[in-house]
């Protein structure tokens, strides 16, 4: 709670599954709420969690067999017009490199 700068009712774990070889079933624990979750498809999932006491993460993978990467937790995504949340660029990024240049 001490990093937590942007308080927020919804919080999110975010996370990119990169690799699967059968179809997965895993746990994810946020504080002491507990969602299920089937992974079935390479990409990235995203699940909000109410906001609990603790902050706390947990992922347990109950069955299959998978490559996570880029786990995130947040509750706030700052908009910059230079990249998006999915890494595409903004209406501003071009302006940047003429700055830079």
């Amino acid at each position: 709670s001490v990093r937590n700068h942007f308080d927020s009712n919804t919080y999110y774990i975010e996370f990119e599954v990169t690799e699967i070889n059968e179809n997965a079933k895993a746990k994810i624990k946020f504080g002491d709420i507990e969602q299920e979750l089937v992974i079935d498809k390479i990409g990235v999932y995203e699940i909000p969690f109410e906001k609990g006491e603790h902050f706390d993460f947990e992922f347990l993978l109950l069955e299959g067999d998978i490559l996570l990467d880029n786990i995130c937790k947040y509750s706030f995504v700052q908009e910059g017009q230079l990249y998006d949340i999915n890494n595409n660029e903004g209406d501003y990024i071009g302006n940047i490199r003429v700055l830079n240049e």
